[in-house]
């Protein structure tokens, strides 16, 4: 038996999902990476919550664990094959917490591989008694 997830903790989960899934959709080669994070910031403020987010999109991996390439308002960069990024919208609430799945995923010559391997549907995450 799962613990019970509250209606409106399921509803702000999706609404990341659903920025998560775009930014899937949109990690390709040659896409501008300020684009990724307007458009998976425009499905927050869509659904109401532009002053949740709280930061970037994504970010690149080298010698340490944030670095750029960002894939942020302001990086007019484009995703090359062979580039590793995150894929981690998020939106977060003061007194209570946040809605983010982070990823590692790695840029092809034809869109993206998740590297990561993580439970992501709200049943897999919720803790059974």
């Amino acid at each position: 038996m799962l613990h019970r997830v509250p209606d409106h903790a399921k509803k702000l989960f999706d609404i990341m999902l659903k920025g998560r899934a775009l930014a899937y959709k949109l990690a390709q080669p040659g896409t501008v990476l300020e684009e990724i994070d307007k458009q998976v910031r425009q499905v927050f403020i869509d659904a109401g919550y532009e002053k949740n987010i709280i930061h970037r999109t994504g970010h690149g991996f080298g010698i340490t664990g944030h670095e750029d390439p960002f894939l942020a308002l302001g990086d007019r960069r484009k995703l090359a094959p062979g580039m590793i990024v995150s894929i981690e919208p998020g939106i977060y609430f003061k007194g209570q917490g946040g809605y983010r799945h982070s990823d590692t995923v790695l840029i092809t010559e034809t869109g993206n591989l998740k590297l990561t391997s993580a439970p992501e549907t709200i049943e897999e995450l919720t803790f059974k008694k």
